[in-house]
């Protein structure tokens, strides 16, 4: 999934009507990484789209401040900052952005915690775009995203005025007690006051196993295909291909 993701930092996705979405990651390198000319216009390029997305979340959010240091998380979010303390540790955030004609307008963070679940703690339109679909465009990219990457399930923590939006509007469900158990073990961004909610995004294939009817099935073909074959044989032939167990070896029956 890691890998996944690191190889689609920075590229553009055109969807339809002429918009795209860009999923972005800020740079932490060494100055000794910098001879790339192509790294260079890469990380130029997510940094000033990045101070944009910041500008459109701190529209839409007033500061969150982590009680215990008062460090404003939503900077250290879009900018992927690390921290020794886990519950600070914003390294694994990608921010997914929506564009068109070079304009930003929607973004969301995202981190992905393996195949189990992907968090989206962070979603925001620019003002003069919003209530115009382009944050169900931007969550659509999302969402065909975590299915590329065969993540099970999407989950974002809502204020109690927009549960009914994101769970009409957007399919998303509460949280049963048995998921928030699980999600007790993740290090996840949590919101006093707010609704945990989720929407399933891939499900794993069923492996089935073979039936008696199925078995039975590949017994006649395989007879068929010995019948058939047998024309061609002569009666000493025939005897010795069909000695001891041979039919139920080439059928894989025992």
């Amino acid at each position: 999934i890691n890998l996944g993701l690191e190889t689609r930092v920075g590229l553009m996705n055109s969807i339809s009507d002429g918009f795209s979405w860009t999923l972005m990651k800020c740079a932490h390198v060494d100055q000794t990484l910098l001879s790339d000319q192509h790294f260079v216009a890469l990380k130029i390029e997510c940094n000033l789209k990045l101070a944009v997305a910041l500008t459109i979340m701190e529209e839409c959010f007033l500061p969150m401040f982590d009680p215990r240091t008062g460090v404003d998380m939503i900077p250290h979010v879009l900018y992927n900052l690390g921290s020794e303390f886990a519950r600070l540790n914003y390294e694994g955030f990608y921010t997914v952005v929506l564009e068109k004609d070079d304009m930003l307008l929607s973004v969301a963070s995202l981190r992905i915690h393996g195949a189990e679940v992907a968090e989206m703690p962070l979603v925001a339109t620019s003002g003069k775009y919003q209530r115009q679909g382009m944050c169900r465009r931007l969550i659509n990219a999302i969402e065909e995203l975590l299915k590329s990457l065969k993540v099970e399930k999407l989950v974002l923590s809502a204020i109690p005025d927009l549960v009914e939006t994101w769970t009409n509007s957007f399919g998303f469900t509460r949280l049963e007690p048995e998921d928030k158990k699980k999600l007790s073990k993740t290090n996840m961004m949590v919101f006093p006051g707010t609704v945990w909610l989720k929407k399933p995004i891939y499900q794993k294939p069923i492996q089935s196993t073979p039936t008696e009817a199925t078995a039975k099935e590949d017994r006649i073909v395989c007879k068929g295909l010995l019948q058939k074959d047998d024309l061609k044989l002569s009666n000493e032939e025939k005897m010795s291909r069909f000695e001891g167990t041979c039919f139920e070896m080439v059928c894989g029956v025992k």
